[in-house]
Formats: C-alpha cells, structure tokens, sequence
C-alpha cells in the first residue's frame, strides 16, 4: 500500500482545493442555500499497493449549468407555447425562488419564476443582471479558477511527487535488504 504519508499529502491537497472551491464559488455568488457549497467534498476513491486517487465531488448542476453556463438555446422554455402542464425547469425556478424569496407567495413565486426563464431564454445563463450578485465579476468557471489553477500551485509546494518518490524509494530499499 501506498505510505500513509503519501495519502495523507493528497487528502490534504484535495482539501485545499475543496476549500479554493467553495470559495469561488462563494465569491461567484452562488449561495442561495448553501447546498451546492457544502456538497463539494474531497475524498480519496482508491487506496492500494500501488494505485493513490483522489477526487473532487460536487452536485451535478455545479459541474454543468453553474460551472460552464446555459446557452440560450438550452433553455427549455419557449415564453407563450405550453406544452406540458408542468415543466420541470419552472418548478425548480419556483423551488430556487421559495428559498431565496420565501416571503413571496406562491402566485407571486410562479410570476417571477417565468419572468426568470423568459431572461434565461433570451441572455442564456448567467444573465447579464447575476454579475450583480458576484464579487470578483465572475458567474462561471469555478472549477478552473477555484480548482484547476490552485492544483499546481498546491503540488508544488506539498512536492507530492518527491513524497511519492521517496517513500517508492524506502519500500524498495527495505525490501531489497
């Protein structure tokens, strides 16, 4: 198994970049319940003689329409044609709404549902207005820019590989004498 100095590394690695996650995605604005913020967690998947992984886990809406955005062509809303008697992206809308707006009522909550999907429709997501809600100006990319850039930086310094190395390099010794 891998030296438990090696895993330790890694999980602290993978914590850090959990930590520069949540960040951005704080800093992005997107806290409405704190849900999606507290769903990114890291973990170690595999542990094993020679075989050391780790990962990020997230909901998946972070991965996709928060992290990259919604073309405005994705939107399935089409404002005056109903097709269905319910729609499942309204009623998460009107799920979002009754949490970040809980004193409005539910005709209010249906109203400011579609008048969210008819910007979606038109701009994509992020909308031009959510900006307002961001505080380094960005809507998107969290996992570049909370994530991926924060990894190298982080391996470096922590030298994972020269852990790795050495502690490969001890194993073999040890075994050989």
């Amino acid at each position: 198994m891998l030296g438990k100095e090696v895993a330790a590394e890694l999980f602290r690695l993978l914590k850090e970049l959990e930590t520069t996650g949540k960040a951005e995605l704080k800093a992005q604005g997107h806290v409405a319940t704190g849900k999606g913020i507290a769903s990114i967690e890291a973990l170690i998947t595999e542990q094993s003689v020679d075989r050391l992984v780790g990962v990020i886990m997230a909901e998946d809406y972070l991965i996709g329409p928060v992290d990259k955005g919604v073309k405005r062509s994705r939107i399935p809303y089409t404002p005056g044609k109903s097709r269905a008697r319910t729609s499942l992206y309204i009623q998460g809308l009107i799920n979002w709404i009754r949490t970040i707006k809980p004193s409005l009522s539910d005709q209010e909550r249906k109203g400011f549902a579609f008048a969210i999907a008819a910007t979606h429709k038109k701009e994509g997501m992020p909308t031009r207005g959510s900006y307002a809600f961001s505080a380094n100006g960005r809507r998107k990319g969290w996992i570049e820019n909370g994530i991926v850039l924060n990894a190298e930086g982080i391996e470096r310094r922590l030298r994972l590989l020269e852990l790795f190395t050495a502690r490969f390099e001890k194993a073999v010794f040890k075994a050989a004498t």
